[in-house]
């Protein structure tokens, strides 16, 4: 406690512990009324600031050395007279703003009036020359309590998956600080990311919109609230209108081995170069914290003796999980130049393409759910659905209204019906046994009566694989960008390696395929290199290419060998280059990283093109004079 002494009057000040950060020197000062270290009376300082009818008793002025309180002091002045019934005694204290306004209510006990620390009033929270005035004042006179100003300050935009703590500061209106508060924050658009009630924000990877609010618990004080607009800034780019364009090289290469025991034909290379262009039409909320993006991306695929263009809608989903977001392709819809038309319908689990922000270690992973429809402009329509363990059944449709069926069991049994066009159909059984065989049974439907054949063959199918579609996801960490993606400088020369590998057995074809995608990611761009790779080894050949016979088995080894691969690179983008935009940034959905569609659109183009390369082990109308087995 600290006094001091003038004329009638003794003003104290108690520091309660803590309430100053370090040491510091207290000083108090007493002042007769009207005459405290402010502009005279006629200039600025007005008694009926503080009520009409107000009487000061006196002034007193408080330093804390340049410290800012922590806590508020208690004043009480000594020596004051009873005053007249309906007469209250008052603390005010001289603002910014306004002049003399209440900074708490007065209890007079004896001769001393001290402060009653109310909670609707700062109290004596101001330390830095504050000038603190002692009135009376007709009870019916005084001044309401304040409508406390509620501010809150934090990292604004605030950093995408990162953590940022807000805080809260409530006044008086007037310069006054509350050091007594109780704040609960909370957040009014989930895909903001996840507050908690101290104030820590765990921000999310989408970029979004919305208002941080505080609310003030501290009882009867009528919980004030302040609200602040923010947003969240993604490190990658994406607004409606951005278009981002790649580069690139394919090539396939086919061996086939059937022709045993002849030597082997050579492999079938072909390479081409790639063009591909981006361009985000749209986003907007599909319900909870889910954002869609729509694009458009047209690709030329340049090969010795043909160019392939081929225009892809896409739509890709944004969603807000703990802090993060996933990026997921929902759906695919291609039109080539040649009127060729491809769509891919992602199922539950599965269209995963990376979580933001990115961070090493496994990811997902994805299942295999997916519808696949081709329609061709000769009326040949395929549709193939598959399961999340990658089981499947497909149906094909010729002009003519010829059916083919087949499919592939989660137990890697499978059946092939193509007695539309040769009277055969095929069924295999699940591998069993030790050694591990797998049995065919052919019925040929041309004879009267059916001629049923049945053949054992040792199992393809490696005992490792789970189910027919098995995917692992992973995010590598940071690394150099390799050179074969030849990635421009102003990328970068490093970002996340995030690799996706599939396995997959189609056990009605024979095929036994890996896949992987291999994507490198600029903080700034996205994905900056993306490189694929398919290898098919196909067991089963229906083509007739190596003699007379309905299907062609080479169990021990391959029938044909087939690999594909692509890389793309990023050329050039028109971007916000991970800049908030905020003039084109009006709600949550506004902004995404949409780098990513690209990545959507190659990878179901690519494994599309797996798939063209595949039909050609498949039966035709041509192929009704085929009969019988031919097992290797």
């Amino acid at each position: 406690m600290l006094s001091v002494n003038y004329g009638i009057y003794t003003a104290t000040v108690t520091v309660p512990a803590g309430a100053l950060p370090i040491t510091t020197t207290v000083t108090l000062e007493l002042f007769g009324p009207g005459h405290g270290p402010v502009e005279p009376l006629a200039k600025r300082r007005s008694t009926l600031s503080l009520g009409p009818g107000a009487t000061e008793l006196a002034e007193v002025q408080l330093n804390t050395g340049g410290e800012a309180l922590v806590l508020p002091v208690r004043l009480s002045l000594i020596g004051v007279a009873t005053p007249a019934g309906g007469t209250d005694i008052r603390l005010g204290g001289y603002g910014s703003t306004s002049g003399f306004t209440d900074v708490d209510t007065v209890t007079l006990t004896g001769n001393t009036a001290a402060e009653d620390e109310s909670n609707l009033y700062p109290d004596a929270s101001s330390g830095a020359d504050a000038l603190y005035v002692f009135y009376e004042i007709t009870s019916g006179n005084v001044q309401p309590p304040p409508t406390p100003v509620v501010s809150i300050s934090g990292t604004n935009p605030a950093p995408a998956g990162a953590q940022t703590q807000f805080t809260a500061t409530e006044t008086n209106g007037n310069g006054f600080p509350f050091l007594t508060t109780a704040f609960t924050y909370s957040i009014d658009n989930t895909q903001l990311g996840s507050m908690s009630s101290s104030g820590l924000l765990s921000a999310g990877a989408l970029d979004a919109t919305g208002n941080v609010n505080a609310v003030d618990q501290t009882p009867a004080r009528g919980n004030p609230s302040g609200q602040l607009g923010i947003a969240i800034g993604s490190p990658q780019p994406g607004n409606a209108g951005d278009t981002f364009t790649f580069t690139g090289t394919i090539m396939s290469s086919d061996q086939i081995f059937t022709n045993l025991p002849n030597p082997p034909m050579a492999p079938q290379v072909v390479n081409g170069t790639i063009t591909l262009s981006t361009t985000v039409n749209s986003a907007s909320p599909s319900g909870g914290s889910t954002v869609n993006a729509a694009s458009v991306s047209t690709e030329n695929d340049k090969y010795p003796l043909e160019t392939i263009t081929t225009t892809t809608n896409t739509m890709t989903a944004y969603g807000l999980v703990s802090g993060a977001t996933t990026v997921s392709v929902l759906s695919t819809d291609a039109i080539d130049s040649n009127n060729a038309e491809y769509i891919n319908t992602y199922g539950s689990g599965n269209g995963l393409l990376d979580v933001l922000p990115e961070t090493a270690g496994a990811f997902g992973p994805n299942n295999a759910a997916l519808t696949y429809q081709e329609n061709d402009p000769a009326n040949y329509t395929l549709t193939r659905t598959i399961a999340g363990d990658g089981s499947y059944t497909e149906t094909d449709t010729d002009a003519f209204t010829n059916m083919e069926y087949m499919n592939g069991n989660s137990d890697f049994s499978g059946a092939y019906d193509s007695s539309a066009y040769n009277g055969f159909t095929f069924a295999f059984t699940a591998p069993s046994g030790n050694p591990k065989t797998i049995t065919l049974t052919t019925t040929n439907e041309n004879q009267n009566p059916a001629v049923v054949r049945m053949y054992t063959m040792l199992s393809w199918i490696p005992t490792t694989l789970a189910h027919p579609s098995v995917e692992t996801d992973t995010d590598g960490g940071v690394v150099a960008y390799p050179g074969s993606c030849s990635v421009p400088a102003k990328y970068g020369t490093s970002g996340n390696k995030i690799v996706q590998s599939i396995n997959r057995a189609d056990t009605a074809l024979g095929n036994l395929e890996t896949e992987t995608i291999t994507t490198y990611v600029n903080q700034l761009y996205g994905p900056v290199c993306i490189v694929m790779a398919d290898n098919v080894q196909t067991y089963y050949d229906y083509t007739l290419q190596d003699g007379p016979y309905s299907i062609w088995v080479n169990y021990a080894s391959p029938a044909e060998a087939t690999t594909l691969s692509e890389t793309l690179t990023l050329s050039s983008a028109t971007t916000s280059a991970g800049t908030l935009g905020l003039k084109r940034k009006t709600t949550a959905s506004s902004a995404l990283r949409t780098s990513y569609l690209p990545l959507a659109f190659a990878r179901s183009r690519f494994e599309r093109t797996v798939r063209e390369h595949l039909q050609k082990h498949r039966l035709v109308a041509s192929h009704k004079s085929a009969s019988g087995v031919h097992a290797k």
